[in-house]
């Protein structure tokens, strides 16, 4: 029997996936094939041709091939996933190596500690540290998650940023992400202000994410920024609650002012211990002493609004 180090690819597929034949693109025509086939090409690339349809960088054989290193019980996993590195000739990208490593640890292939001396021998030499984290989580999380990355509705970025922001509560992380299509800037400023908020009150995330309503307000039938917009208005509120409450007696205050049109009132997010930002606007110096006259005779009203501020 051959040694794992001796084992080319094509011996992988004719022995596990025999329905899959490997020829040399010289000695075949493309016009007669009826079968699966897979083409090596003098550039070492494979296609693989099924039927008339030739299939760029070989889909349906790359998943089978995994699948196949996966099944076979190699006893040096080292050189298993030496000749899985190897086929990168396949164009395998992040979800085809989580797969890989995913259904290894399903079948109890390999002890996790032989992960680790795969991370610090092999892998450092075809993976960056970030291509780790990326294919790490890929491998964890549930497979609903998996299939929503799969399928383009969660960057891996944003699953990876909510991993080391808040692993605990991903679940909920994930399906709000996915139901109003937040990217990660946003995403971002969501677990900041939470994290915020939950601090403040030493409340945790899930009875904050009950009283924002969140999980009845993604359940109603509006375009994805309309809830988007909704729950962050709650959230504002939930973060500047002085400021909400007192908002509409502030501005009825200075509406009763009767200030002039170029008088303007600012008033700021964090009332606790902030300040109101008023501006005016002249435009000649007729503005100007009207604006004077306004505040002499306005005096006492005046006084009365920041004496209530």
């Amino acid at each position: 029997m051959k040694k794992i180090k001796d084992i080319l690819i094509e011996d992988i597929v004719c022995d596990y996936i025999p329905e899959v034949y490997i020829v040399k693109a010289q000695e075949v025509s493309f016009d007669v094939i009826k079968t699966p086939v897979l083409v090596l090409e003098k550039d070492e690339k494979y296609f693989l041709i099924d039927g008339r349809k030739r299939v760029a960088q070989a889909v349906y054989f790359k998943k089978r091939f995994i699948e196949a290193i996966c099944l076979k019980d190699f006893n040096d996993y080292h050189e298993a996933v030496s000749l899985a590195l190897k086929s990168n000739i396949f164009s395998m990208t992040f979800l085809d190596w989580a797969n890989f490593f995913k259904q290894g640890r399903a079948k109890n292939l390999w002890p996790r500690s032989q992960e680790t001396i795969f991370w610090d021998s092999i892998g450092s030499l075809y993976f960056s540290q970030r291509d780790k984290s990326y294919i790490d989580i890929l491998c964890d999380i549930d497979d609903w998650i998996y299939e929503w990355v799969k399928v383009g509705r969660l960057k891996i970025e944003s699953l990876l940023y909510v991993k080391e922001q808040d692993f605990k509560n991903i679940d909920r992380w994930v399906k709000l992400i996915v139901a109003l299509k937040m990217n990660n800037n946003e995403l971002k400023k969501w677990m900041r202000y939470t994290r915020e908020i939950c601090l403040k009150r030493s409340i945790d995330l899930e009875q904050l994410w009950e009283e924002l309503n969140i999980d009845e307000i993604v359940k109603m039938d509006s375009p994805e920024r309309v809830c988007y917009s909704k729950i962050f208005k709650n959230l504002w509120k939930k973060r500047f609650p002085i400021r909400h409450s007192a908002e509409k007696e502030i501005e009825n205050l200075f509406q009763n002012l009767a200030a002039p049109e170029n008088f303007t009132l600012q008033i700021p997010e964090n009332l606790e211990g902030d300040y109101l930002t008023i501006s005016l606007k002249c435009r000649n110096k007729k503005d100007l002493n009207s604006l004077v006259d306004w505040i002499k005779k306005s005096e006492e009203k005046i006084d009365d609004f920041f004496g209530w501020i």
